[in-house]
């Protein structure tokens, strides 16, 4: 028997304004780059600080919402599986990239001019506020969505190291 999971929870800053496509004539993708930040301590008791930038892609209904609600330098929760895609360059090369496909998408603090912030879970689900933006000094303001509350906490402390100033 074998075990397997492809789960992957990141929150983080978008890199660049999300860009929408239409897929077919009922479909729309979203692509976007989002940085996350990483801190530790080095040998020497010095602080220092990296970078990882995750190619996503959102689908259907995520994709609206993260067109709609998500830009340049904003601060997100995301939850989704890895996907690896193959081609070919135009030399003939075998090229391959992983991204993480959205599934949730969690909005930190104010996303647009109004003051509004949403939140989405699955293809048709959509919930908008206008209550304090959700820090893990105000965690209460998380909106909150059946599963574990492992995931709410996950979430709450993820959505914390989001920076106010992206890494670029």
């Amino acid at each position: 028997m074998s075990f397997s999971a492809n789960r992957v929870i990141i929150a983080g800053n978008l890199v660049r304004d999300p860009e929408p496509r239409p897929v077919g004539s009922d479909r729309n993708v979203a692509h976007f780059t989002v940085a996350i930040n990483n801190r530790y301590k080095s040998a020497d008791g010095e602080l220092k600080e990296t970078a990882v930038f995750m190619d996503c892609e959102a689908w259907g209904k995520q994709a609206e919402l993260v067109c709609t609600y998500l830009k340049k330098g904003s601060c997100a929760y995301f939850e989704g599986q890895l996907k690896q895609d193959n081609w070919q360059d135009k030399d003939g090369q075998r090229r391959s990239r992983i991204k993480v496909r959205i599934d949730v998408v969690r909005f930190v603090g104010n996303q647009r001019q109004g003051g509004d912030e949403g939140e989405g879970e699955g293809e048709g689900e959509q919930t908008a506020s206008s209550a304090p933006p959700a820090t893990a000094a105000n965690p209460a303001a998380m909106p909150a969505r059946p599963g574990p509350s492992r995931a709410r906490a996950t979430a709450h402390s993820l959505a914390a190291g989001c920076d106010t100033e992206p890494p670029f």
